[in-house]
């Protein structure tokens, strides 16, 4: 049997998905939203587009009937002249409502695989199987419970307000269609309302679901860890080798010429023989404890320790261990080694 899916996707699973272009989101909350949108921008563009459409009518009509002499011919009839001076702002509001939808959703997606055409999407066995699987019922499912919140606004608005709609009849003209259409914005705007209700639902429901889909196995949990990590016999032998460096620094300190320290944070080990070595080499060096490692073992090997604290900071931070020291610090290692080889030729004098 294979291993249960029961861990959650690591940061490295979340990334390769999302470049797949898959994410948890909810179609039915950013159509409901950009709905939305589009109802308050005809709302703030309905005195503009109600002028405009009066005067396209009256235009019409005299254009028509020829009650007006001094009208020409089609005058008011600018259908494009309305939708012109409509249509882009309400597409704008509407399109920056999708956007802002989708970054809310989990920001934007750019899976280029996507576009690719692939032969199932057009396949009628494919698509009746889509049809009839368990998404696909769930999918139908969530259209007709969509359809019913729509249907419940409406007729709760229209029951709210039976005494206003049995009293249109008694209205004029102009006071009954405003009525009607209050009636109308109503309904819309509350089964918009209705509708992003359901596409939170559907958004929180998806992404539980996207979450789930994306599970891993312990296995897969720990394959990735190694690809990320190294393998486990590479990491061991790095290990071993730098151990086996250390080992080999620290025995180097007992054979070095001094010790310069900081004199408790830095400690720098030289060594140097004219016979092999162009200049002064440092052999060992570390940083607080590991300096402290090295001023024990220098002392125990009766390697003079000498504080200098700012030739300690520039040589640990300039010459790593194993190469010689540049030409700016000679003079002072010189010096350094002077006053050390004077103290060894006092004590073989003495």
């Amino acid at each position: 049997m294979s291993e249960e899916r029961t861990e959650a996707a690591t940061p490295k699973r979340r990334a390769e998905v999302r470049r797949r272009g898959q994410s948890s989101r909810s179609h039915d909350l950013t159509t409901a939203i950009v709905l939305l949108a589009g109802l308050y921008g005809v709302r703030m563009l309905a005195g503009s587009l109600a002028d405009r459409l009066s005067a396209m009518v009256v235009g019409s009509i005299l254009s028509v009937g020829r009650l007006d002499k001094s009208a020409p011919p089609g005058a008011g009839v600018d259908v494009f002249g309305v939708l012109y001076a409509v249509l882009p702002s309400l597409l704008g509001l509407m399109a920056v409502a999708a956007v802002l939808a989708a970054i809310a959703q989990g920001g934007f997606v750019f899976a280029p695989g996507l576009l690719a055409p692939k032969f199932e999407r057009i396949n009628p066995w494919s698509g009746a199987k889509r049809i009839l699987s368990v998404q696909g019922l769930m999918h139908s499912g969530k259209t007709l419970g969509k359809l019913a919140a729509v249907a419940a606004v409406g007729f709760f608005v229209v029951q709210g307000h039976m005494s206003q709609i049995a009293g249109l009849g008694s209205l004029e003209l102009l006071p009954a269609v405003g009525a009607v259409l209050d009636f109308v914005w109503e309904i819309a705007f509350k089964s918009a309302l209705a509708m992003v209700a359901l596409g939170v639902a559907d958004y929180l429901w998806e992404r539980r679901r996207f979450l789930k889909s994306i599970r891993m196995t312990r296995q897969e949990v720990r394959e990735e860890y190694r690809q990320s990590e190294g393998d486990p016999q590479v990491r061991a032998r790095l290990r071993h080798k730098r151990e086996q460096l250390f080992q080999q620094m620290m025995k180097s300190v007992r054979t070095a010429d001094v010790v310069i320290t900081n004199p408790t944070h830095f400690a720098v080990a030289l060594k140097y023989d004219q016979g092999t070595m162009a200049a002064p080499t440092v052999i060992a060096r570390g940083q607080d404890f590991l300096a402290q490692r090295i001023r024990d073992d220098a002392r125990a090997a009766g390697v003079p320790v000498l504080e200098n604290p700012p030739l300690a900071r520039a040589l640990y931070r300039m010459v790593p261990v194993g190469s010689q020291i540049p030409a700016e610090l000679f003079v002072a290692v010189a010096e350094v080694l002077a006053f050390v080889f004077r103290l060894r030729q006092d004590r073989v004098a003495l």
